[in-house]
């Protein structure tokens, strides 16, 4: 087998894992977030659900705004770096992404909080504190996805396939799930403690993917130095 050869199998290896992974992630992500909502719907009172589906809608939509196309920046220009060894064009694109992704996420985070205060209570019944709540909710979920897609850069798909996705990944999921119904064993649950339990998981989940993403990160040069 020719050189030429033995790369295009690997590339042909490489593509067929990274598809798998992809495809078990997302799929997997969300049939959790299908199992989670069954079980809400059991467990809440019928306008609470409907108050928590309200809000998820509205901090999707606003965190998809704040990302502001900078996840799929932060993949291409990662992965191009790194494949032409490039680290301090690497670094560059990393202090770039974050300090445009942060004023961006504040800024939608601001502004769905914002325009929530402004919805008819008839309309969109919420408790006073919702405002906060849907902030700090539309931040961490726009911080989720950059990751994800930075571990996507740096050719990590097995760690963005699991921490991935709009539906907040199967690890996040699961965790908020066990959470939940361990919670809804001893005491009532509310949407209050549904947030607080989701805050809980987003958080633990960026920290772990900050902690690894450096990690992977030191790894990759490492061997772009070999």
């Amino acid at each position: 087998m020719t050189p030429t050869d033995q790369t295009a199998e690997i590339l042909l290896c490489r593509l067929r894992r990274g598809t798998m992974l992809t495809a078990v992630g997302r799929i997997s992500g969300m049939g959790t977030v299908f199992i989670l909502h069954i079980f809400l719907a059991r467990t809440l009172e019928t306008s609470e659900y409907a108050m928590f589906v309200l809000v998820w809608s509205w901090t999707t939509l606003f965190s998809l705004i704040g990302i502001f196309g900078l996840s799929t920046l932060a993949c291409r220009y990662l992965a191009e770096s790194f494949a032409k060894g490039d680290l301090r064009r690497a670094r560059q694109t990393l202090r770039q992404i974050t300090s445009l992704s942060a004023a961006s996420i504040v800024a939608s985070a601001l502004l769905g909080a914002l325009l929530l205060q402004l919805v008819p209570a008839a309309w969109f019944p919420l408790p006073t504190t919702s405002a906060t709540a849907v902030a700090v909710w539309i931040a961490l979920l726009a911080v989720s996805q950059i990751q994800a897609e930075m571990f996507r850069g740096i050719h990590h798909l097995f760690a963005a396939s699991l921490f991935g996705g709009m539906s907040g990944g199967l690890v996040s999921n699961l965790a908020v799930l066990v959470m939940l119904a361990t919670w809804s064993c001893f005491w009532p649950l509310s949407v209050k403690t549904l947030i607080w339990v989701i805050y809980l998981a987003l958080g633990f989940k960026c920290v772990v993917r900050a902690t690894s993403a450096d990690g992977h990160r030191e790894a990759k040069a490492d061997q772009s130095l070999c």
